[in-house]
């Protein structure tokens, strides 16, 4: 890992950037903000959990030859798919999301709200050491990518803690499916990462054709797919974080916990 001071500059201003937005959403809670240990404990377990999620996929795929053997003989498009899937969208998230069960086990919080802070947490703590590990490659193209989407596990955890606090919440009131919101929680960020990393870091329409030195249609179709979660993914993220925003008071006033 290369620690130069352009990209210590470059890891302190993403952890800036992010931090900021957590800020603001833990001192928009009503009636008060959460206590500190609550917010940092989150942001520690998510740094913990990178090198664990980055092993799993490492054994899973990346550095399976077996498997990527197995993968090669299926269309490329499923390739990306499955790939994607198997290296970030579920080891990512299912580590994260151990993670923020542990965290409700401990906190007990005590409204939706928290449950969505929580997981902002995991996924901030996460995005620093993401960052710390891509100084090694700090390409132009890379750090556009990456940059246009730097609150992404941010926004993924926060997908993942609503969907735990309404299960909770829907188990204290009865008043939706409890099962189905669990399942959600782990299924929605993985499926949606998945989805990101398939036409972006995994896309073997692309890689598959610049390895074999050709441009044909599936090489295009790549590239189309691949401007479309460029632009499709922040997006996503940054409607994620604007409707938590509007719909602080609701989701406060959604309370987890009997009186």
């Amino acid at each position: 890992m290369k620690f130069d001071l352009m990209s210590i500059v470059y890891v302190i201003l993403v952890a800036a950037f992010c931090g900021f937005f957590y800020y603001r959403m833990i001192k928009r809670e009503i009636p008060k903000p959460i206590g500190w240990l609550m917010a940092l404990l989150p942001i520690v377990g998510g740094m913990c959990t990178f090198h664990i999620s980055a092993i799993t996929g490492i054994m899973l795929y990346i550095g399976n030859g077996p498997v990527r053997e197995f993968l090669g003989k299926f269309p490329a498009i499923v390739e990306s798919f499955i790939g994607a899937f198997l290296s970030a969208g579920m080891p990512e998230e299912l580590f994260k999301g151990i993670v923020l069960i542990i965290l409700v086990f401990i906190f007990k919080p005590k409204k939706v709200y928290e449950y969505i802070l929580m997981g902002a947490g995991v996924g901030l703590g996460f995005t620093i050491m993401e960052e710390l590990a891509y100084m090694d490659t700090p390409q132009l193209t890379t750090a556009l990518v990456r940059g246009i989407s730097l609150p992404a596990h941010m926004s993924l955890n926060m997908v993942m803690g609503e969907f735990l606090g309404k299960a909770k919440y829907n188990k204290l009131y009865g008043k939706g499916s409890q099962i189905m919101n669990y399942i959600l929680a782990f299924l929605a960020p993985a499926l949606i990462h998945t989805f990101y990393d398939a036409f972006a870091a995994n896309n073997r329409l692309i890689i598959n054709a610049t390895t074999n030195g050709a441009t044909g249609a599936e090489f295009w179709i790549g590239s189309a797919l691949f401007v479309l979660v460029l632009v499709a993914f922040p997006i996503f993220i940054y409607y994620w974080l604007y409707r938590c925003k509007k719909k602080t008071q609701e989701f406060c006033a959604m309370e987890t916990v009997s009186k």
